[in-house]
């Protein structure tokens, strides 16, 4: 794939920083699911993507329009504070050669836009979901529900970001990631977000992605970290 793509996205890790030497060989290597349905929702609107593992790839930006990194892991409650230190190592190398730029998504730079702007010079913060954010800021336009940005040193935060309409969303990109480099696949990289969707649908779009992950991929492992499941009765 061309290094010239509109959007890049990134996500930030270190598994040798965090497990030592048991990296090489025990600790689990996810994929980056939240990367990869980001990846197929703007490449179905027409943009090309391109994205970074840095726990199995070394940043190599290119030359894209816009960057994306993603500061979350597959558990929300616990993997996106922790990676900021690794963020911020990533933003000063790519700020160091390159003028593109940079938007950050996830759970720290959500609950805190300005004090992440300001202490990692990034040049924008998506709040909650992105989606749509990212789309219109790849258009162009920052006048955009979710995006945060400093303006003459004055902060402008335009709130959160529209929820998605899960309608919208397309199976994730596994084809952008080097699968076989991967030591697991969490659960939730096999569901659909989604809120509304009937039994019968959700079993169903369950099972095309365990199918596409074990025919295409070689899937040998799923690890599921769903702790909650609601139902409502109709």
């Amino acid at each position: 794939m061309s290094d010239n793509v509109d959007l890049l996205i990134i996500k930030p890790g270190s598994p040798k920083r965090m497990y030592g030497d048991l990296s090489a060989t025990l600790s689990a290597i996810e994929p980056p699911y939240l990367g990869a349905l980001l990846a197929a929702f703007i490449r179905e609107k027409g943009y090309s993507v391109k994205i970074i593992d840095t726990e199995i790839q070394e940043v190599n930006i290119g030359n894209p329009k816009l960057i994306n990194i993603i500061v979350a892991g597959q558990n929300p409650s616990a993997s996106s504070t922790p990676l900021m230190v690794i963020t911020e190592e990533i933003i000063k190398k790519i700020k160091a050669r390159s003028l593109v730029p940079i938007i950050l998504t996830g759970i720290h730079p959500s609950a805190l836009p300005e004090r992440t702007l300001r202490e990692t010079r990034a040049d924008f913060i998506g709040r909650g979901e992105s989606f749509y954010t990212m789309l219109e800021l790849l258009k162009g336009n920052k006048n955009v529900q979710g995006l945060c940005y400093l303006e003459n040193n004055k902060f402008i935060d335009s709130g959160w970001g529209e929820v998605v309409d899960t309608d919208e969303l397309p199976m994730a990109a596994w084809d952008l990631l080097e699968m076989d480099k991967y030591r697991a696949i969490i659960g939730t990289a096999l569901v659909i977000l989604t809120r509304e969707y009937l039994m019968p649908l959700f079993i169903q779009a369950l099972v095309v992605h365990i199918i596409v992950l074990i025919v295409i991929f070689g899937l040998s492992m799923i690890i599921s970290r769903e702790f909650v499941f609601e139902a409502q009765k109709k």
